[in-house]
């Protein structure tokens, strides 16, 4: 930063654009560079800025918060004005990216900024889909408002994506927080249909069970006729079936 901060006082200007029209912080947003955004933006660059070609530094702020200090970076441009509810060019919301990373630091920081917790992104899914990601701090999203009964392009849960990403925690959390066990997705899945990818995990068999004892039908049949048995036995998962089979299902 010394370069910078010595090109800056012999008079550079921060808000020099190169051939295709970008600034420094545009550069280094798109850049992921973390350090260099958050120098220009305290030497009092821009965020506002458009380049030639239409983007502006908020379209690269998702690709900051996969940088190892991006939190910081992305804290700076809200204080610096960004739009908290900015999307990138795919419509992913910063907040539902920031989920998505398990970037909490970050998520707090949004909120905090005024992001919508109930903005659909990637597929219509909201950050709650992603509750997995972030169970180190889960409840920012609970606390912000969060959706527990969102359903993405495919009517699939919080719940239902928790179960899939194999997450007891975040199984427990959700369902404490009013998730409905029998919510089906566009092919009729509900939770229990994926528990294979939750038996293994610590705390597995503990969430399975809180699914059934909140109600969920363990009879239910998907769009092709399957049941939640009928899948643990497809997946070889021995410990969803006796689960299954002690309460009731068959």
């Amino acid at each position: 930063m010394d370069i910078m901060r010595a090109l800056l006082s012999s008079g550079a200007d921060i808000e020099t654009k190169d051939y295709g029209g970008d600034t420094p912080l545009l550069l280094a947003s798109a850049s992921r560079l973390s350090f260099p955004v958050r120098f220009l933006i305290s030497s009092g660059a821009n965020t506002k800025a458009t380049g030639t070609q239409g983007n502006r530094t908020s379209e690269h702020v998702i690709g900051l918060l996969r940088d190892s200090d991006g939190a910081l970076a992305v804290a700076a441009l809200l204080d610096a004005g960004i739009d908290p509810n900015a999307k990138d060019g795919q419509g992913e919301t910063l907040l539902g990216c920031a989920a998505w990373l398990g970037s909490t630091s970050a998520v707090i920081s949004l909120l905090e900024a005024g992001s919508n917790p109930k903005a659909p992104g990637w597929y219509q899914r909201q950050p709650l889909h992603y509750a997995a990601e972030l169970m180190h701090n889960p409840d920012a999203l609970f606390k912000a408002g969060a959706d527990v009964r969102a359903k993405d392009k495919y009517r699939q849960t919080p719940l239902s994506s928790a179960t899939l990403a194999g997450s007891p925690q975040a199984i427990q959390l959700l369902l404490k927080a009013g998730a409905d066990p029998n919510e089906r997705d566009a092919k009729l899945h509900g939770p229990l249909h994926f528990t294979s990818h939750v038996i293994d995990r610590p705390g597995g068999p503990d969430a399975i069970m809180a699914l059934i004892h909140a109600g969920a039908d363990v009879n239910a049949a998907d769009d092709s006729g399957k049941t939640p048995l009928y899948m643990a036995a497809e997946n070889g998962a021995a410990g969803v079936v006796l689960l299954l089979h002690k309460a009731g299902a068959r």
